[in-house]
């Protein structure tokens, strides 16, 4: 495997550093709103953000706007320029036996009422 040419670097910010895009056409939705504080507050982070070189907030406006909301304080920031995939490993889940990694590979994608009746890997948790 090819190593990249400049590493990745993580910093560790504080969360109001960030700014929101006044500019973002997504308004959202109070059902919206409430499916992401549900997320996070059972689940926790799970998602990342993008944002400019300056801390402005490009992609992710309403999960800052939400974990802000939730009390949460820092966030990582991984230096890259496009040219490296980034993912959120989650250190406190596994895929394989953990509820809540089921549950966050499907929770943003359908609405609830999709996805509780669907099959699952791993038997329903009692919180859905």
């Amino acid at each position: 495997m090819e190593q990249p040419k400049n590493k990745p670097a993580v910093k560790i910010l504080p969360l109001s550093s960030l700014s929101l895009d006044e500019q973002n056409a997504n308004r959202g939705s109070d059902r919206g709103r409430k499916m992401l504080e549900d997320s996070l507050r059972k689940l926790g982070a799970g998602r990342s953000v993008l944002v400019d070189r300056e801390g402005r907030v490009i992609a992710g406006n309403k999960t800052v706007e939400t974990a802000r909301k939730l009390g949460l304080k820092q966030i990582a920031v991984i230096e890259t320029d496009g040219e490296t995939l980034v993912a959120v490993r989650r250190q406190d889940l596994d895929r394989k036996t953990d509820k809540r990694a089921v549950e966050l590979a499907v929770a943003d994608r359908w609405p609830k009422s999709i996805w509780t009746g669907m099959p699952r890997c791993l038997p329903p948790s009692k919180s859905i």
